[in-house]
């Protein structure tokens, strides 16, 4: 896991996963799983190839709004 410093955006190498499923157990957020092969970890990348993630940009409901919230 690596932390972008300008973005703040968290990611994840699946190259370098070995599948020991630590960052799974100690994450505070729930927010890392098994990918769908559950050889490796996946993790929410906020669709960073996208303008809107696409769960914010099709949730049929409006119940997902993306924004930047300063601390």
């Amino acid at each position: 896991m690596k932390k972008d410093e300008e973005t703040g955006l968290v990611t994840h190498d699946p190259e370098k996963c070995i599948g020991c499923w630590t960052c799974i157990m100690v994450c505070p957020y729930g927010a890392i799983k098994m990918d769908a092969s559950g050889k490796v970890v996946s993790k929410c990348d906020l669709c960073a190839e996208l303008e809107i993630p696409a769960c914010v940009a099709n949730c049929p409901n409006g119940a997902l709004v993306y924004k930047e919230v300063k601390p």
